[in-house]
């Protein structure tokens, strides 16, 4: 194969920067990441607080939560090789987990079946990492542009990861639990959304 030509570094970081697939896939990975933290790391707090669980319980609990993660990250690979399109992995997981995210939430659910809530969103909405990373070749701009691409989708993740808990605290204090289910409500909608445009421009592009 011939070899890619040589492009100054910051040439390729505004052409990655200016595409709409590398963009779209930063947004989408960077509000999922905001609204998964949003119910991890809060999770021991509402459980101590609000449930009155011990601190080693509310630990072993939040783990068994974030185990569930790792499972959805591996069904998605499972999907994806049996034929499920990236965009039903996406924008199902994503409006499904809005409403289950407001469950754990609002007032007025059982402690059990809040608990029971915070896995399944866990480990469904788990399935949205690896659609994201499939999406990655087909996306990035160039071939050679695909580091790029994949460290502009971190770096979305690490925003949505540090925005998500410190708005959630503001939401919390001023009108209590309730109140952080619509940042998730709001960040699981943008994560469909996301996952609607790469769609529509995979079929333009394939």
């Amino acid at each position: 194969p011939q070899a890619p030509a040589s492009r100054p570094v910051l040439h390729e970081m505004a052409e990655v920067a200016s595409s709409g697939g590398p963009l779209a896939l930063a947004v989408c990975f960077g509000a999922y990441a905001c609204c998964w933290f949003t119910v991890v790391g809060f999770l021991p707090t509402l459980q101590i607080e609000r449930l009155g669980m011990a601190t080693s319980t509310a630990a072993i609990v939040t783990a068994g939560v974030t185990i569930a993660n790792i499972l959805g990250n591996q069904t998605a690979g499972w999907l994806l090789r049996r034929g499920m399109p990236r965009v039903a992995l996406i924008v199902g997981a994503s409006l499904s987990m809005a409403f289950c995210a407001a469950g754990i939430f609002v007032d007025g659910m059982p402690d059990l079946a809040r608990l029971a809530l915070a896995a399944i969103y866990s480990a469904v909405i788990g399935v949205i990492p690896g659609a994201l990373f499939t999406a990655l070749p087909v996306h990035a701009p160039r071939p050679e542009l695909l580091g790029a691409s994949t460290g502009l989708m971190l770096q979305g993740s690490n925003i949505g990861t540090l925005l998500g808990p410190p708005i959630t605290g503001v939401l919390v204090t001023d009108g209590g639990w309730s109140s952080a289910a619509w940042l998730t409500s709001i960040a699981l909608g943008i994560t469909a959304a996301s996952g609607i445009f790469l769609h529509r421009r995979e079929r333009r592009r394939l």
